[in-house]
């Protein structure tokens, strides 16, 4: 992403913002936004199919997200249980 031209990445995904047809995209898009942002640094410009590629990693982290927060979740169950029940169980050195 860093050989894209920012300000020009950005017009295209908020143009795609305010189409009606897009709008079942909008979590894609408002994700793909930010990156944009923080990541373009380039001059060149983008395409369609860059843009719809971007959009179909977007999907694939918007799975991996909820499949993170659930392990984050557990691990954090876990500490409580040994710090709080059974911090018997905890082994010292």
């Amino acid at each position: 992403m860093r050989k894209y031209h920012r300000h020009e990445v950005t017009a295209v995904v908020a143009g795609m913002l305010s189409e009606t047809e897009f709008q079942a995209n909008c979590y894609r898009l408002e994700l793909l936004l930010h990156i944009a942002t923080s990541q373009c640094a380039g001059t060149a410009k983008v395409t369609t199919q860059q843009i719809s590629h971007w959009l179909k990693e977007a999907g694939i982290f918007k799975a991996v997200f909820w499949h993170s927060i659930l392990l984050a979740s557990l691990v954090g169950v876990i500490v409580m249980f040994y710090s709080y029940v059974a911090p018997w169980a905890i082994p010292s050195p």
